[in-house]
């Protein structure tokens, strides 16, 4: 039984490993162009969103997508009409693939989800932030999918950063939005030294960041991808 278990981890990272170089190449190819039409669709509603966590630091630190990255990442706030954005990625071309749901149990009262759009290969992830009252600060989930036998179980991270609205940014000679505080918002998840690569980067490592006991994240997929 132990060998069985052991074959099939080894099988389940290799797909994996061939997937995300499958995802990371066809994000380097098109993730500039779909990112432009996933802001204007978001602009043609008026929805303010932002390039959020990995997506974010490349425009920042690197002026370009991040050379291993495998999706874009942007955040929006939860109370925006996400029937009003769903409708308008289709009607530029994105299908959404999948939405991820926090469920608990016991006292745990954390609720949130994630949703992730693709265009030609390229995978969007949008995260769903919460305002906190009485505060400059933010926050959202992120899961991690760390469980080889529960495909669709995860460990949940909450993730809290400070946000002071948004500004337009030229990258990659197209328009995106970024928080106004990005250099703040950037050191609260990666750090003072964020602006300095460091390959062993875990998200559990920020100071911004904590496990949510008593929920997993579930995952709803709409389409294989």
């Amino acid at each position: 039984m132990r060998l069985l278990r052991s074959l099939i981890n080894i099988i389940t990272q290799y797909r994996r490993k061939k997937y995300e170089k499958r995802l990371n190449k066809v994000l380097q190819i098109n993730g500039i162009e779909i990112l432009g039409k996933f802001h204007q669709a978001m602009n043609s509603i008026n929805c303010e969103y932002w390039l959020a966590f990995g997506t974010l630091l490349g425009a920042i630190r690197d002026k370009k997508l991040i050379s291993f990255d495998t999706d874009i990442d942007v955040g929006v706030l939860s109370n925006n009409d996400f029937d009003q954005i769903d409708t308008a990625l289709r009607k530029f071309g994105f299908e959404k693939v999948r939405r991820i749901e926090i469920f608990t149990k016991g006292n745990c009262s954390e609720r949130g989800f994630e949703l992730t759009y693709t265009q030609n290969g390229v995978l969007i992830d949008i995260f769903v932030f919460d305002q906190i009252s009485g505060t400059n600060h933010i926050y959202t989930h992120t899961c991690l999918w760390n469980n080889t036998h529960f495909r669709y179980l995860s460990t949940v991270l909450r993730v809290t950063v400070p946000f002071e609205g948004t500004t337009m940014y030229t990258f990659q000679n197209i328009l995106v939005c970024i928080p106004k505080n990005y250099k703040e918002y950037l050191q609260s998840y990666y750090g003072v030294n964020y602006e300095t690569p460091d390959p062993h980067w875990e998200p559990t490592m920020s100071n911004s960041v904590e496990v949510v006991l008593d929920a997993i994240g579930i995952l709803d997929e709409y389409k294989g991808v």
